[in-house]
C-alpha cells in the first residue's frame, strides 16, 4: 500500500496511491461530489457511491448520544494524525497487510477549524455482499457458516485486533460466502484476553437484539454453540 498525504487549506487527505491521485482526492472531497451527500445520511449510514473504475463505500463520522444533538459531526482536536479517520484509516491498512478480511482503506479526510475537526473515510465497496443480520432475516446459515464466522472472529483475536462495535451489521457475507468484518473506528491493537470475551457477547448480545425485533430471525442457541466452538477450536 502506497500511502499519500496531501493538504488542501484545512483539509488533510491521506490516500491510498492504488485508487487516487492528489487531483483526484481534491475532486472525490469536492463540495459538489458524491461523497459530499454522506452527511445528509442518518447515523451509521454509508453513501455508495463511483469514482473512475473503483466501487467505493463513503462514511461521515457522526456523534451518537445525546451530545449529538448540539454537536452532530464535530470532534475536538487539531492534529490529523490523531484523528479517529486517520486513525481506522491505518488500521485498516494494517489489517489488511496482516491478510485479515477487511476493506481495502482508500482515503481519510478531515477538515480542521480551529480545535475541531470533521471527517470521513472512503474504503473499497465490497461487492455482492450482505451483512449477517440481513442474511439471517431471509434463512438459516448452517453450521458450517456459523463455524466459519466462529474461527473468522478467532483470526482477528489471534492478532490482537479490538472491534468496539462487533454486531451483526459489521459482519459481511458475500456470495462465495466468504467474510469480512466492517467498521474499526475506535478499534485498536491490544494484549491481554478479558476484551475478546467482551467481544463474542457484545456480537451475541446484538444477535439477541435482531431477534427480539424480528423473532422469526433465522437465529438460534444452537448456530451459537457452533459459532463458539469453532472459535475455540481455532
Amino acid at each position: 500500500m502506497l500511502s499519500q498525504l496531501v493538504q488542501f487549506d484545512n483539509q488533510y487527505i491521506l490516500f491510498d496511491e492504488t485508487y487516487l491521485t492528489g487531483e483526484s482526492c481534491a475532486q472525490l472531497f469536492a463540495s459538489d461530489s458524491a461523497i459530499a451527500s454522506v452527511n445528509t445520511q442518518g447515523r451509521g449510514e454509508a453513501r455508495f457511491f463511483r469514482c473512475g473504475e473503483y466501487a467505493l463505500v463513503g462514511k461521515h463520522y457522526l456523534r451518537g448520544g445525546l451530545l449529538a444533538r448540539f454537536i452532530q459531526d464535530q470532534y475536538f482536536g487539531c492534529i490529523a494524525e490523531a484523528t479517529r479517520a486517520f486513525k481506522e484509516w491505518r488500521l485498516l491498512s494494517t489489517l489488511r497487510e496482516k491478510g485479515l478480511p477487511v476493506p481495502a482503506p482508500v482515503a481519510a479526510r478531515v477538515v480542521i477549524k480551529r480545535c475541531f475537526y470533521q471527517a470521513d473515510l472512503v474504503t473499497l465497496q465490497i461487492s455482492n455482499a450482505r451483512t449477517l443480520a440481513d442474511c439471517l432475516s431471509e434463512s438459516s446459515l448452517g453450521h458450517d457458516t456459523w463455524r466459519a464466522i466462529g474461527a473468522c472472529i478467532k483470526r482477528f483475536h489471534q492478532h490482537g485486533v479490538y472491534h468496539a462495535d462487533l454486531n451483526a451489521t459489521n459482519i459481511l457475507i458475500n456470495q462465495q460466502q466468504k467474510l469480512f468484518v466492517l467498521d474499526f473506528d475506535k478499534g485498536a491493537i491490544k494484549s491481554g484476553e478479558l476484551w475478546k470475551v467482551d467481544n463474542l457477547e457484545r456480537l451475541r448480545r446484538s444477535l439477541q437484539k435482531f431477534k427480539q425485533k424480528n423473532p422469526a430471525l433465522y437465529f438460534n442457541d444452537d448456530d451459537w454453540r457452533q459459532l463458539i466452538q469453532a472459535y475455540m477450536n481455532c
